[in-house]
């Protein structure tokens, strides 16, 4: 849990007293807490027959066409550990929904979330392995971490209140912990989803490769296409164009053929 040390805590001062949720954070952990709690209350039949139809696994994307799953997939999370570590991450990582605002925010939340989906449905049709396929929230929680790292490139930041750093460090340290959860525990396809929901990440937090951005690189370019040149005249001054700025002459010839 990283948050940035715009406040120095004292000895006495707990690490957690900067941590809050905010109103993007409150809308997305409720609904992946609803969906996740009611999925765990199910009897073992049910939850199988849940997640037949939720789970984006090669096979129903992409050979029974439940292009649905890539949405339902992240919102149903099994595992109670990772619903918690979301909640800190979300709740240390106040600063970046202020800096972007709650719509902006939550587009980067369903972006990410979707993106590890998709990656994970390929990963499992490459593999033949549509068991291998978890679902949840993990591949958004390292997305947002890369997202907060890259946002605050070069900001001092304090890990757990008791280690300083950077946003580079923490960039390289989600990229490192990501891949060393797939090796170490053999999880290909998730690393599928890491990759997908991360590169997404990437593409939005990136100062020079976002949406924003390159629309706006277009939109200029586009009205640089249609300017022209005007030539200067010795004395600093648009030259006229032949026929422009002349009043004709108040004479007979204007009122003939």
């Amino acid at each position: 849990m990283v948050g940035p040390m715009s406040v120095r805590h004292t000895p006495t001062q707990s690490p957690f007293a900067n941590l809050k949720l905010t109103r993007g954070a409150k809308i997305l952990l409720g609904v992946v807490v609803t969906c996740s709690v009611a999925f765990l209350l199910c009897s073992l039949e049910t939850r199988a027959r849940i997640l037949e139809w939720t789970l984006p696994t090669g096979t129903a994307v992409f050979r029974q066409g439940r292009v649905w799953t890539l949405l339902t997939g992240p919102l149903i999370e099994r595992d109670i550990i990772w619903l918690v570590l979301l909640t800190f991450i979300m709740m240390s990582q106040a600063p970046m929904e202020e800096f972007w605002g709650t719509r902006r925010m939550l587009r980067f939340a369903a972006l990410t979330a979707v993106a590890g989906s998709i990656g994970a449905a390929v990963m499992s049709l490459i593999l033949g392995n549509d068991f291998a396929v978890l679902g949840g929230i993990s591949a958004l929680g390292f997305a947002l971490q890369l997202a907060f790292g890259m946002v605050y490139y070069k900001t001092p930041m304090s890990l757990m209140g008791a280690i300083n750093i950077t946003g580079r460090h923490l960039v390289i340290g989600t990229v490192g912990l990501a891949v060393a959860f797939v090796v170490l525990q053999g999880r290909w396809v998730q690393a599928g989803a890491f990759g997908g929901a991360m590169g997404m990440a990437f593409w939005l937090a990136s100062k020079r490769y976002n949406p924003r951005v390159l629309w706006t690189r277009w939109q200029l370019r586009r009205s640089r296409a249609h300017l022209s040149l005007v030539p200067l005249t010795g004395n600093g001054r648009a030259a006229e164009k032949p026929g422009v700025g002349k009043k004709r002459a108040k004479t007979n010839e204007r009122y003939l053929n």
